[in-house]
């Protein structure tokens, strides 16, 4: 039904955008509006979407809920303050005085618009409306925090989801076959080059070890493989008996390291390497060897920051490239590059494949124990990321600050996966990660996010009087400036440097 999605980015990214941020967005000032309710302050419109209003949806209480026409999230918007700032005192009183005056209709839009809420606010008894200032300290500070509450409770119910339609748990590994040689009795028996192995005598096969132990047992061995069909396009699955005696011997005899990604910028992608490469010497030191990967971690330890020469096997032909490995370069690699090794044994030639995943759908008790040790597990991961920043040992993906287009552009790749496997476990895991990001966020001490709202009121409590008003304007005014600076940065880079190609 959406297969379309497959292979396209653009609509996938846009359908995740509405399916992951703004649904996250929402459920943030869901949480806003409740607590307000709850410590009285009024609140007199909840906006899905932003500005301009399309058509009011319902009302509860004094709070109208409509539908704007940017579909952007959503808003509180609470009396005494606009879309764009708090009100003054004087404002917020003048307001108040004219909530029992007899006015004729308004000609101005924000007038009349202002006017509805107060005949709304006469017509429910509420003739002394309540700002967020006029709540207790605690109070703000509940209704300020409340929306990353809601996101994290969000998360929760996404886990809990999750767990009762199936998580997915890995069950083995399987195996891919690079090469065999001509005349071997294993491609008499079937066996192709490409050929994925992913069963072994009826049992889930986890890795090359136990394949080989059972190809050098001279016993029947028989493998259940998944290859390209004669089309050259659909993927098909055949059985391949190997007969008792028909191999033995097939022993370790090298490795090599095969390309398959790098990230973008990364030193790899600087010295040309490609996908598909396969590493034949670093520094001198060949990499045709038992345990080559800890032999290239070796040479590149002992180059941090020093360029020195790699030579690859790029069709058919060797090719001398320049690399400089990074220092000190934490879970981002020195090369950045991702790599397979090739392990040979004699006739063949053997590459790990992708694991393998079951899905499993869990009960009550279990979807509810899975939500809470997930949002455990990623807001402990959230906690140790600034200690993880200042030392070095985040991750490039880590550090990099996405924008509303990077997270979308991930979410389409995670939507793109759930279709092609059947699954929603990849894309609604990412959904709950986001909500719970979104939240944790808006809680930096940063105007005018919540947490910098917060800030203010705690600086309050410490002086015993509240910022003045004019102070608290400009900073809050600065803040909104400089985040919608850097947004638009973001955005641009996100752009120019797709987040996804990072993670290839």
């Amino acid at each position: 039904m959406f297969d379309f999605l497959v292979g396209n980015d653009f609509i996938s990214s846009l359908l995740a955008f509405g399916l992951v941020l703004i649904p996250a967005v929402i459920v943030h000032e869901l949480g806003h509006l409740l607590a307000a309710k709850a410590v009285g302050i009024t609140i007199l419109e909840f906006g899905v979407g932003y500005p301009p209003r399309a058509f009011k949806l319902f009302s509860w209480g004094e709070t109208i809920f409509t539908f704007n026409i940017i579909p952007l999230g959503g808003f509180v918007r609470p009396f005494g303050e606009d879309m764009v700032r708090p009100q003054s005192a004087e404002e917020v009183a003048k307001a108040r005085a004219e909530l029992n005056e007899t006015k004729d209709e308004p000609q101005d839009p924000m007038e009349r618009e202002f006017q509805s809420d107060r005949e709304r606010l006469l017509r429910l008894g509420i003739t002394n409306p309540k700002t967020i200032n006029d709540a207790k300290p605690l109070g703000r500070i509940f209704f300020m925090a409340a929306g990353a509450i809601a996101n994290v409770l969000g998360a929760l119910v996404v886990f809990f989801i999750v767990g009762l339609t199936g998580i997915q748990e890995p069950t083995g590994q399987s195996v891919a076959v690079a090469e065999i040689a001509p005349g071997s009795a294993l491609i008499e028996a079937g066996l192709q080059p490409g050929d994925l192995i992913e069963g072994l005598n009826g049992v889930t096969i986890d890795g090359r070890d136990p394949l080989m132990a059972a190809l050098n047992s001279g016993e029947a061995v028989t493998l259940d493989v998944r290859r390209l069909a004669a089309d050259g396009e659909t993927i098909e699955s055949a059985q391949v008996v190997i007969p008792a005696g028909t191999v033995s011997g097939l022993e370790q005899i090298a490795d090599s390291l095969l390309v398959n990604d790098y990230q973008v910028d990364s030193p790899a992608a600087l010295a040309g390497i490609q996908a598909g490469d396969i590493l034949l010497s670093a520094d001198g030191q060949s990499l045709q060897q038992p345990d080559a990967f800890e032999a290239l971690r070796e040479v590149n330890e002992a180059n941090q920051g020093r360029e020195y020469t790699l030579k690859v096997e790029r069709d058919g032909e060797t090719v001398s490239l320049q690399v400089t490995p990074r220092v000190n370069p934490g879970s981002a690699g020195y090369l950045g590059a991702g790599v397979q090794t090739i392990r040979e044994y004699g006739a063949l030639s053997l590459i790990d494949g992708t694991p393998i995943v079951v899905t499993r759908q869990l009960g009550l008790g279990e979807s509810v124990q899975y939500a809470f040790s997930e949002v455990g597990t990623v807001l402990q991961m959230i906690a140790q990321l600034p200690a993880r920043l200042l030392s070095g040992e985040a991750s490039s993906e880590e550090s990099r600050v996405v924008s509303i287009v990077g997270i979308s552009q991930l979410g389409g790749v995670l939507l793109q996966g759930s279709v092609e496997d059947g699954s929603l476990f990849p894309f609604l895991r990412f959904a709950a990660l986001i909500s719970i990001a979104l939240g944790i966020t808006n809680l930096l001490p940063i105007p005018p996010l919540d947490g910098g709202r917060i800030l203010f009121v705690l600086i309050e409590m410490v002086r015993g009087k509240p910022m003045s008003q004019r102070l608290e304007d400009a900073i809050m005014m600065t803040g909104v400036l400089l985040m919608l600076a850097l947004g638009v940065i973001f955005i641009i880079n996100d752009i120019a440097n797709p987040i996804v190609d990072m993670l290839r």
